[in-house]
């Protein structure tokens, strides 16, 4: 098995690595998060609407941080996990305090990619446990 950055190869032809799929996810879901977050504050603005100003800039500093997750992956998806979770005790919170359904909804999102993220890692993980292996002298061999 050939392994990049970003892709494994294997036998059966290329796969890509969770941790791409995952960033993929996450870039949809932000460009999205931006768009609505977008349009919800500037029509508070517009009509003089606190509430939805402020819910409006929550779901950008959530985008915001779901964007630095996204990047922390390739980096350390341990980090990546632990920053999807904050974002979504951020958004959580904005649901809450705005009582808007929708962000409880980002907020399963952002816990999913966070636990997909630890998935990704324990994946890693395991692959390299199971293509290097120890002999009694100390030296690592490759199996087959």
């Amino acid at each position: 098995m050939l392994t990049g950055s970003l892709v494994s190869i294997d036998a059966e032809g290329s796969v890509l690595d969770l941790k791409v799929i995952i960033s993929i996810l996450t870039g949809l879901f932000v460009a999205y998060t931006v768009w609505q977050s977008y349009l919800i504050a500037s029509t508070g603005a517009l009509y003089h609407i606190p509430q939805l100003e402020g819910d409006g800039g929550g779901g950008l500093v959530f985008a915001g941080l779901c964007f630095i997750a996204g990047v922390a992956l390739f980096i350390r998806p341990i980090l990546s996990a632990v920053i999807y979770v904050l974002a979504a005790l951020v958004i959580s919170f904005i649901a809450v305090a705005f009582q808007d359904s929708i962000d409880f909804l980002w907020t399963l999102i952002a816990l999913s990619l966070g636990t997909l993220a630890v998935v990704s890692r324990i994946r890693s993980k395991r692959r390299i446990k199971t293509q290097t292996g120890k002999v009694s002298s100390g030296r690592t061999i490759l199996h087959r």
